[in-house]
């Protein structure tokens, strides 16, 4: 089997992230994987520290954070294959083909900007800091 991430999420713009993890885990992992990833856990933060888990081949020790019913047949879950739900996500897009391309569409009218964004030099006239004439004799 693959070597696969899961990741649960919820939409957050802290910290210049797309997303907030709620969750990653890894599964099916080398045995190297293990070691290697623990030389990188002192640097993360301690609230993502909680929130990532490796679980090797041990599936159970998943079950107990995603339920069977979001997983596909392969990872041990009870979804349907992959493929199966590969093919009705992109069914799912089809059938709002429209809908994708009108929003497509959808862009910002820049020329209705109250004004341009203000700079250092627009706010302080373009010096920053203070600066003295030095005589040496």
């Amino acid at each position: 089997m693959d070597f696969v991430i899961l990741i649960e999420s919820r939409f957050n713009g802290q910290e210049g992230y797309p997303f907030r993890p709620k969750g990653v885990h890894y599964i099916n992992t080398p045995q190297a994987f293990d070691a290697l990833f623990n030389l990188f856990r002192p640097l993360m933060r301690e609230k993502m520290k909680k929130r990532v888990h490796v679980h090797g081949s041990n599936m159970q020790g998943m079950f107990k954070h995603v339920p069977k019913t979001m997983l596909p047949y392969e990872y041990g879950g009870t979804a349907g294959t992959v493929q199966e739900i590969s093919d009705y996500w992109l069914a799912k897009m089809d059938r709002h083909r429209d809908w994708f391309l009108e929003d497509e569409k959808h862009r910002a009218e820049e020329s209705y900007r109250p004004s341009k964004t203000k700079t250092v030099s627009d706010l302080f006239g373009g010096t920053e800091g203070s600066f003295r004439k030095l005589d040496f004799d």
